[in-house]
Formats: structure tokens, sequence, C-alpha cells
């Protein structure tokens, strides 16, 4: 991370899973800027011949919601069965979601917080996304999340699954997380396959990982990557989670908004003192004058020195806690609208600003003007 931004930093995608209702498990985890995505689970008499997962993170471009589809080659070995599913979500929306078996969609019905908070508490610790992930540049990252939201949005749906071959399909948008590993935001999705490990048997997962174009990605198992596009085939379950990270480069105008930030900080830090000098000589000048006149001891002089000695100072202070949000600002415009959670909202800088230096900077503004025009007026 650069060492800048620490200085301008003020004093600061659906989680998804299909599981049996008979024994519903949720893949939950709050998180900023998103959700995890998580398998079926309890299909422990069907059959699962292949999963191909689509994950679209071209929307992040416009830091918009990431689209997912997953469909499954189901086998029924035995009779018709009835079966009650759960969709998990981490978010407490969940946005566009469809669910489907062949071409048929099915219904659906929102659960009750206090439905939803039971089912959480009885999952495995390995049906939850980590805690930490790889970044593009770090070996491990902690995820931002977009809210504090501890209770995910759960969606019951029905099916009656038919004897031999069919496919499940679900289709839904969510949020990704984000991290600060760098200026620009390195956005990440884990997917939890863990579940799937409770079905009967499981043949071969399918990734397709659409990117934005020209954006670094790196994924955990690894996916191969052609052109913008990350694919992956594997005989079984690789892994508890499938992870994704992705972002985009930083831009060579970043660093010369950085530049001009420094620039726009030691302006204002050392022409603040300049500015009170150069108004407390012009009162100390004009207070000669009027002494040398025979008007200088009129009344309300000083008060009105005073009040003149503290005006230069306040304009200081003013500066100080503009100069913050305007140089994040300024990064922020580089960065087009790609810049790491960390940034946060420009004009909310500075409560450290506000408490401690301001106020000294002010005090110190009065001295020097002060001294200034008494230096002046002898």
């Amino acid at each position: 991370m650069h060492p800048l931004k620490a200085a301008f930093i003020s004093c600061l995608a659906g989680v998804a899973s299909l599981v049996l209702v008979p024994a519903a498990w949720a893949n939950f985890a709050p998180r900023f800027w998103g959700d995890a995505t998580s398998e079926p689970w309890g299909l422990k008499n069907v059959a699962i011949a292949q999963e191909r997962l689509t994950i679209d993170l071209r929307p992040l471009a416009d830091a918009n919601l990431v689209r997912v589809a997953v469909t499954y080659d189901l086998s029924n070995p035995g009779v018709s069965k009835h079966l009650d599913l759960l969709f998990v979500s981490g978010e407490v929306d969940i946005s566009d979601f469809e669910a489907y078996l062949g071409d048929q969609p099915l219904m659906t019905r929102l659960l009750s917080s206090d439905e939803s908070r039971r089912l959480w508490e009885q999952s495995p610790p390995s049906w939850r996304p980590p805690a930490e992930a790889p970044g593009i540049e770090s070996e491990m990252t902690y995820y931002t999340f977009s809210s504090w939201a501890t209770q995910p949005g759960l969606v019951a749906l029905s099916l009656e699954l038919p004897p031999g071959p069919s496919r499940l399909g679900v289709r839904y948008r969510t949020r990704a997380c984000g991290t600060d590993e760098r200026p620009t935001v390195t956005w990440q999705l884990p997917y939890v396959l863990a579940p799937a490990r409770e079905w009967g048997e499981f043949g071969r997962l399918d990734v397709v990982v659409q990117l934005p174009g020209g954006w670094e990605a790196r994924s955990t198992p690894a996916l191969d990557r052609e052109g913008d596009t990350l694919l992956g085939s594997f005989p079984g379950l690789p892994a508890d989670a499938l992870l994704l990270a992705t972002g985009p480069p930083v831009p060579p105008e970043y660093y010369r908004a950085v530049w001009l930030a420094k620039a726009l900080c030691a302006i204002v830090l050392v022409g603040g003192p300049m500015m009170c000098w150069w108004a407390g000589r012009r009162q100390g000048l004009s207070r000669a004058r009027l002494k040398a006149s025979g008007r200088g001891g009129q009344r309300g002089a000083g008060v009105r020195g005073a009040v003149l000695a503290t005006l230069p100072a306040l304009l200081w202070g003013s500066l100080l806690y503009a100069a913050v949000p305007l140089s994040m600002g300024v990064l922020k415009v580089a960065l087009h609208g790609q810049e790491n959670p960390s940034f946060g909202d420009p004009w909310f800088a500075g409560p450290c600003l506000n408490l401690l230096i301001i106020p000294v900077a002010v005090l110190l503004g009065v001295t020097v003007t002060l001294g200034s025009a008494s230096r002046a007026a002898r």
C-alpha cells in the first residue's frame, strides 16, 4: 500500500447455497462489499454427474453486482423425490434470484429471521467462507464488507425430482468483497464448495470466470487464463472453496495524482504560516501609520486588531480541513472509481484533524499573526 495513502485516509458477493430443509445448514459469513456463494447440500441419494459454474465478474468494471449461474446434472437412481431446498445469502437482499428444474421455474419463499438464525447456528466450520484469502499481490488479505449485517436472507424452494437424469439450475446476482492491498480495489469472491461432499456422488466441476478486459486476476485453486477468461475442470471437488481475486491495474495517472496531492498538502502546510505572517505585518504597518497620525488610540482598535489576527488563522485551519479530502478526491478521480475500500468518503475525512491538528494550527496562526503585527508596528 502506498505510504501516502495512510496520510490521506481518516481515522477509519450473495452468499449462496442450496441445502435440504430437513437438515438445513447455512453457508453464511458477514462480509463488506459482498457475499460468498456455495453448493447444494444433503443430496445423499442423488448423484451429481457434473456441475457447471459460471461467474461473470465483468460488471465489476462499473462496481455493479456479479452474475453467477450454476447448473447441476443430477441422477436420481430411485423413484421421484419431493425436495425442499434453501437458498442462503449473506446479504439482506438477493437480486434477480431464479431457480429452475430443466425449463420449469421453481417457486420461492423468503424465510423469517428466526428460521434463518437457527439454520446458520448448525453450520459446520468448513462450510463457511475463509476469513482470509489470497489477493492479487499479497499471499493473504482480509475481506472488507459492505455492511455489518449478521443475518443472511434465506429463500425456500421446493421441487419434484424425477427418476433418472435431470438438471437443476440457479441464477442470481451477488456482491463481491473488497480488500485494500493496493491503491486500486482488489475484488474478491469466495465460492464455497465444501457442502458438495455430502452428495451421494460427485463427478466433475467445470468453472468459467469472465473478467473485465485487461484486469489482473488470481484464483485458488488455480484456473487457466485464456484472454479475459479463467477456465478450470476438476475431477471431484478441488478444495473447500474457490477463491477469486481480480482488479484493474493501477493507472499511471494515479502516481501523478500522488505528486499533485503532495504538492497541495505542502502548499497548505507551508503557505498557512506565511499567510498569517503577511497578514500580521500588514496589520502592524497599518497600526503604525495610525499611531503616527495620532489616531492609534481610537476606541475599539484593540478589539479590531484581535479579530483581524484571528481571521487568517481561521482561514489556515479551514484550508487544512479541506486539504485532506481534496487530496483524497484527486487520488480517487485518478483511480476511475476503482479505489480500494479504505479510501471511504473523502469529505468525511479528518476527525483527528478536527480534534487536534486544526485547533493547534489556529492557535499557531494567531500567535504568528500577532507576533508579526507587533514587530511591524514597532
